[in-house]
C-alpha cells in the first residue's frame, strides 16, 4: 500500500509540474510577489496532495506570534517537505540557497524566476555581504526570507 501511495504521490507531481511550469512562464512578466505566489501554488498543492494520497498531515500552532512585517526564518532543512509546506505556511517569501542549483535545466530556471537569494558558498566574506544587501533588499520589497543555516 505504501507504494501505491507513494505511486499516485509520485504522479500527482508529474501531472501537475508542467501546468505549472507553463503558469511560472506567464507570470514571468508579473511582478515578483505575484508571480511567487503563483509559482508557489505548486507547493500548496503538493502538501494537499501529500495528504489525499500518503496520508501525511501537519498541525501548526503558534501562527499567531509571526510578526506582521516581512521577517526572517531561519529552519534546520532535513527534507524536502519543509521548503513544500513554509510555502503554504508562511507568507511569500524567497529562499537563500547555493547559486548552483539555478544551474538546473527547467528546475533552475524556475527556481530563479522566485527571486532566490542565489549566493556562492565558497565566496567567503562576499558572500556574506551579498547576502545581507539582497536580504535587505528582498525584506523592503514584501518577501520574507528563509535561511537553512547548516
Amino acid at each position: 500500500m505504501l507504494f501505491l501511495r507513494s505511486l499516485l504521490f509520485f504522479l500527482g507531481q508529474v501531472v501537475t509540474a508542467p501546468i505549472f511550469t507553463l503558469i511560472a512562464l506567464l507570470s514571468l512578466p508579473l511582478n515578483p510577489i505575484t508571480r511567487n505566489v503563483l509559482i508557489s501554488g505548486w507547493a500548496r498543492s503538493m502538501i494537499w496532495w501529500l495528504r489525499i494520497t500518503c496520508n501525511i498531515s501537519h498541525e501548526i500552532t503558534g501562527m499567531e506570534n509571526l510578526p506582521d512585517s516581512p521577517s526572517i526564518i531561519l529552519a534546520k532543512h532535513q527534507s524536502a517537505w519543509e521548503t513544500l509546506a513554509f510555502q503554504a505556511i508562511f507568507p511569500t517569501q524567497v529562499y537563500v540557497l547555493k547559486r548552483e542549483l539555478l544551474w538546473i535545466p527547467i528546475f533552475g530556471w524556475g527556481l530563479a524566476m522566485s527571486s532566490p537569494i542565489a549566493i556562492d558558498r565558497s565566496a567567503g566574506r562576499e558572500a556574506l555581504k551579498k547576502l545581507v544587501a539582497n536580504g535587505k533588499n528582498r525584506l523592503e520589497k514584501g518577501f520574507w526570507v528563509v535561511i537553512f543555516p547548516e
